[in-house]
């Protein structure tokens, strides 16, 4: 009889213990994944990264032949560096330098499931330096979780080209050939370009998302979206007489499109005052 009641007050009495230090160790680890979490309103990072460039081109064709509208298409590889200053917990201002490429893409659809694009680089050595000014903001929930970060601000682009290194493509006009099959057809496009600016400029919006890797070290994804207000090609394409199109269409090129990048980003500042608090 000794013995089961010895037995039952180990269970009394030590179980609750138990759970109490378990809950204890619980609450430790918690609070300090939220310490973790923390981010100093006055942090700054320095960000390097590298992606994809979808460039934009602005096609209008009164025949209804080409594809109209806008057109992105994946045509170079970017690298870029970026330095963030945060100005509170949750805002931030930013500055970013890439070195870009400029193409121009046409396509068109011209039976079911078949269509054709081309992707032209005029110049290899044609590149576009950018320019980012902008702000941002943190998307901070409960217990300091990070969800996104959203940018926006203005971008300013200025190419390593100017018009006397382009004269050969303002005076003279492109060829392209085509042929399609079922229906066979062949004809003949002539690309001419009558205007070139050597500058870009306009607003960009972008949402990214970070992974933290260490104390200092973060893995972060974003994608960027630039809409550009000046067009630096801009033109004409005329059709072969046997399509019997009474329009030329039209084409742009501005320093917007769609920009997919990824990097590390690193902390060069963290500095906990006494009176922050982890929220």
């Amino acid at each position: 009889m000794k013995t089961y009641i010895l037995i039952l007050t180990f269970i009394v009495v030590l179980f609750p213990l138990a759970a109490q230090e378990q809950n204890e160790k619980s609450t430790t680890k918690k609070e300090q994944r939220i310490e973790k979490r923390y981010l100093h309103p006055k942090s700054k990072f320095v960000s390097f990264s590298g992606g994809f460039g979808f460039s934009s081109s602005y096609t209008k064709d009164p025949n209804n032949f080409l594809e109209s509208g806008l057109g992105m298409r994946n045509n170079y590889y970017f690298p870029n560096l970026s330095y963030e200053h945060g100005i509170g917990r949750q805002l931030f201002l930013e500055t970013a330098y890439e070195f870009g490429k400029i193409s121009l893409s046409m396509g068109r659809t011209y039976a079911e499931q078949k269509s054709w694009s081309e992707t032209t680089r005029f110049l290899n050595s044609h590149n576009l330096h950018n320019l980012q000014l902008g702000a941002g903001y943190r998307m901070i929930g409960k217990n300091n979780f990070h969800f996104v970060n959203f940018h926006g601000g203005l971008f300013f682009g200025i190419s390593n080209r100017d018009k006397t290194d382009l004269a050969f493509l303002l005076s003279g006009t492109a060829n392209i050939q085509v042929t399609e099959e079922d229906p066979f057809l062949q004809y003949q496009i002539v690309r001419s370009v009558q205007s070139y600016s050597r500058f870009a400029f306009g607003p960009h919006l972008g949402v990214s998302k970070e992974f933290r890797l260490s104390k200092d070290i973060r893995l972060f994804v974003k994608y960027t979206q630039r809409f550009g207000l000046n067009s630096i090609f801009r033109g004409t394409y005329s059709f072969s007489d046997n399509l019997n199109l009474p329009d030329d269409a039209t084409f742009k090129v501005t320093g917007g499109g769609g920009f997919l990048s990824f990097g590390l980003k690193i902390l060069l500042f963290k500095k906990k005052m006494k009176n922050d608090k982890a929220i």
